[in-house]
């Protein structure tokens, strides 16, 4: 693509070139590496200790006997039951509010509580698992501006175990869905420097005055994600150069 105007080209240690306006610049790079697989089952040993902690004692002893009847069996329990009402499971751990069945039968009532709770445990494991082709995190860059938005575009190249397409590496990459308090799927196929690249936008539940979307890319075993960042109110206004800017990178020969 031609160059734009009004900015500069830099060409970084991480092995690209990438253009920025005038009041752009980098604002950290790293070159660690750091086991992406192990930091996330790590992760969620973490946020499953504190989420344990938040449950009822009575929830917690829930989660034991479920997992020794096994999930078949506490929905056999409940087959051909009709529920009474609802019920709210106080969890925490950065969770929306969990509700559940009850039923006229206690035994009922506790079987589908069991599994609620142990489906909630199984999901969370899952998405940590999603890591599983990402190798290392081999070098991280943070570009920023002094624009009213805050804006911040963060680089990162991965090592993967095996090649993977975008859609693939995507998947692997992407935040958590549990973070997430929205995030519109990809619909589309970009390019960035000839590799294919998938754009997912979202919003953090921890972050509701911010706004961003992300694009993956890989080429043989080597992903890179681009995470663009803005508040909420200036989202819409710096979008087009958050996409001129990440369209601009170039992979050095």
């Amino acid at each position: 693509m031609a160059e734009p105007k009004n900015g500069h080209v830099i060409e970084s240690s991480l092995g690209f070139s990438i253009w920025l306006p005038d009041g752009w610049e980098i604002a950290e790079v790293l070159e660690e590496a750091e086991d992406v697989a192990k930091e996330a089952k790590a992760e969620f040993e973490r946020w499953r200790t504190a989420w344990m902690s938040n449950l009822s004692q009575e929830d917690r002893e829930l989660i034991t006997w479920g997992s020794e009847v096994g999930p078949g069996r506490l929905l056999s329990l409940l087959e051909g039951l009709e529920p009474n009402g609802r019920a709210v499971i106080e969890a925490g751990g950065g969770l929306s509010v969990i509700t559940v069945n009850t039923y006229s039968d206690p035994e009922a009532s506790r079987a589908a509580r069991a599994f609620v709770l142990l489906t909630v445990l199984s999901e969370r494991q899952k998405d940590s698992l999603r890591t599983e082709p990402l190798e290392l995190l081999t070098a991280y860059l943070r570009i920023e501006s002094e624009d009213p938005g805050s804006p911040e575009i963060e680089i990162s190249r991965y090592q993967l175990k095996r090649p993977l397409d975008a859609i693939s590496f995507y998947a692997a990459a992407k935040p958590s869905q549990s973070a997430l308090s929205q995030g519109k799927r990809p619909s589309h196929v970009y390019l960035i420097d000839g590799m294919e690249a998938i754009r997912f936008y979202c919003q953090f539940a921890g972050e509701p005055a911010r706004k961003a979307f992300f694009y993956f890319a890989a080429a043989d075993t080597i992903g890179w994600q681009f995470d663009c960042w803005a508040d909420t109110s200036h989202f819409d206004r710096l979008k087009p150069i958050f996409i001129q800017i990440t369209e601009s990178f170039q992979r050095s020969s």
